[in-house]
């Protein structure tokens, strides 16, 4: 056995068995779909993975975890159970087409722990993906929502993404939330998807090396690096964003835009935090505001900075922060004691200029991108406000020498297909 996966699934033993028993095969990549009350919107899942042609599919393990803590409601116990059912008998006819696998998180005794949700469901699914994954075949790993639709290229584009970027460890796909149920739930999808797509442009603009949309159900990475990068992270929302920070420290993620996933827009609150609790503040009368662009324009000027500093100036980058024009992302430094941590990092990285400039985008990470922004909001509020959608749109990209065309502007459908088109 491949010894970084003996010592990661050493560290990370598991006790949930899949169904059925696989004997001596070895995939070459595997999709995991955490399920946990979607027996209504599975089927339609594995409808899509199904259009794929039959040579891809027979190298591909697709795996739902049907999961629920012991604590959950009688009624999503009994949906999970009915979807276990289902699929122990091949109600839905797509072990024909697939090697379809279960694993029964949700049965008396097998239960995910309470706090760990979907998180947790993900680690379980994947951990016991690897036992059959062929490493020899830098397998690939993906993620899924048993919500999510995919495009008929799903697999095909990302093998040629990771064929044509060799060292990338993970990649995110293209994108669009489907329609919502009704007008309001239509109208509170395209608020919170432009939402996502303006924060990833402030990123962008700003050249953080975390310019990337952080979403559970469209990720993929090499087997090599979930298994380097720790593994999936045991949280009920936001595994996705601490797992991706964790897989763009081993190196930049593709965009694969050659195909598309298709997340579910329906409001819940299954997560703590995420579309489905979103969706939900935006029908229950919370208005989605954005980021004020002069935040992301800081951030530009301090990582500019940072890219301009030679290796003999380095160690003494706090000083350099101190004495520049940038007295925010100071104060932001000090309320994290940056100045003793550069001293340590500085220490324990090699006197190369690169090694440098990657410890800071280390120490900056997305977890701190994300801080400071909030910390801009709460230290000066009067001076990053937050802005509503057209406006702060508008203001973002005029700043960063683009004027968006006034049509996009005037339809927030119109921006967000603009904003899709363009790869944002």
């Amino acid at each position: 056995m491949n010894k970084p996966l003996e010592k990661y699934l050493r560290k990370n033993p598991v006790s949930h068995e899949l169904e059925p028993i696989i004997s001596g095969r070895l995939f070459r990549r595997a999709i995991v779909i955490p399920a946990y009350a979607e027996a209504e919107y599975l089927p339609a899942t594995l409808a899509g993975i199904a259009l794929h042609p039959p040579e891809m599919l027979f190298d591909t393990l697709v795996l739902a975890v049907v999961n629920n803590p012991p604590d959950a409601e009688a009624e999503k116990i009994n949906d999970n159970q009915e979807l276990l059912s289902y699929l122990r008998t091949d109600s839905f006819g797509f072990q024909k087409k697939m090697n379809l696998f279960l694993i029964d998180a949700s049965s008396k005794g097998l239960e995910l722990s309470s706090g760990g949700g979907v998180g947790s469901a993900r680690k379980l699914g994947m951990d016991i993906a690897l036992r059959y994954l062929d490493m020899e075949e830098n397998p690939l790993l993906f993620c899924l929502d048993a919500d999510t639709l995919v495009s008929a290229d799903y697999i095909a584009a990302a093998l040629k993404s990771f064929n044509a970027e060799k060292n990338a460890p993970g990649g995110i796909f293209s994108f669009e939330h489907q329609p919502g149920a009704s007008d309001a739930e239509n109208s509170a999808i395209i608020d919170y998807e432009l939402f996502m797509r303006y924060y990833l442009a402030g990123l962008r603009f700003a050249g953080s090396p975390y310019a990337y949309h952080a979403l559970g159900s469209a990720m993929v990475c090499t087997a090599e690096a979930y298994i380097k990068a720790g593994g999936m992270r045991e949280k009920n929302g936001g595994e996705d964003f601490y797992f991706l920070q964790a897989l763009r420290k081993l190196g930049p993620l593709i965009q694969i835009s050659g195909a598309c996933v298709f997340p579910s827009s329906r409001p819940s609150n299954r997560v703590s935090f995420g579309t489905g609790p979103k969706i939900r503040e935006i029908l229950d009368g919370k208005k989605i505001k954005l980021y004020n662009p002069l935040i992301f324009n800081l951030m530009k000027q301090t990582l500019q900075l940072v890219s301009e500093t030679g290796l003999d100036e380095f160690p003494f980058l706090y000083s350099i922060f101190e004495k520049s024009l940038l007295s925010d992302f100071t104060k932001f430094l000090n309320s994290l004691n940056f100045r003793e941590d550069w001293k340590k990092i500085c220490r324990n990285t090699p006197r190369d200029l690169k090694k440098l400039h990657d410890a800071f985008n280390t120490w900056f990470d997305a977890f701190r991108t994300l801080k400071f922004i909030h910390f801009c909001e709460r230290a000066e509020p009067e001076k990053y406000p937050a802005l509503e959608i057209i406006p702060a749109f508008r203001e973002l990209f005029r700043s960063n020498g683009v004027n968006l065309d006034e049509e996009h502007l005037s339809q927030k459908t119109l921006l967000l297909n603009w904003m899709r088109k363009n790869d944002f």
